[in-house]
């Protein structure tokens, strides 16, 4: 117990170490973004080719980067244009915004601890998402078999068995179907968690 006392110091202390992390946390992770082996991937699928001009890999980050921002958001407009998107990059948009924040020039320590939270929120809803969805499509099942064995007078383990391939299978269309619902609209909870956490100012609108 004594150990763990706080004193006057441990306070000034822990003020200390606090005020420390706040200021560091606001600094530039600053990264040559185009020296990155990532980067030089991306660079052949472009080109077709590698480089070791540093002036054409940071030209051609620069391009790169830039048009995924552009993709999805529009700084005239002031806001994001996922939704008039064709649907294979509605489907792509939450992947390719998150590549683009975590390769951002701008790029704090802070918000790259809260792209993290944000991508783990994220995750955490699509769980909750696939067991709520399991859960339901259980249960319309078991319903619509224990309505069948009412109507053939036979109990619910025979329905089943009769049934089995026709039950795993509307489960596992349902699942898909509430599956690609979720992803459609996966941008939606990203986008938001971004305006909630203050990124869309700084990292789209004042740099594209």
């Amino acid at each position: 117990m004594e150990k763990n006392k706080i004193t006057f110091e441990s306070i000034i202390e822990q003020e200390r170490k606090n005020s420390e992390t706040s200021e560091n946390s606001d600094l530039l992770i600053k990264k040559n973004y185009w020296e990155h082996e990532n980067f030089h991937n991306i660079f052949y699928t472009r080109t077709k080719r590698f480089s070791k001009d540093e002036n054409e890999l940071k030209k051609e980050y620069d391009t790169w980067h830039k048009e995924i921002g552009l993709t999805y958001y529009n700084p005239e407009l002031h806001k994001f244009t996922i939704d008039d998107l064709a649907t294979k990059l509605r489907l792509k948009s939450s992947n390719d915004i998150i590549k683009y924040l975590n390769y951002h020039p701008l790029l704090t320590l802070k918000d790259k601890k809260n792209i993290s939270l944000i991508k783990k929120e994220i995750e955490d809803k699509y769980f909750r998402n696939s067991v709520i969805n399991t859960c339901l499509g259980l249960f319309v099942i078991i319903s619509i078999c224990r309505r069948q064995a009412f109507k053939e007078k036979t109990n619910l383990a025979q329905v089943v068995k009769k049934h089995y391939f026709l039950a795993v299978s509307s489960l596992f269309m349902s699942f898909v179907i509430i599956d690609f619902g979720f992803r459609y609209k996966k941008h939606k909870f990203l986008i938001d968690s971004l305006y909630d956490k203050k990124m869309v100012d700084r990292y789209f609108d004042k740099y594209l």
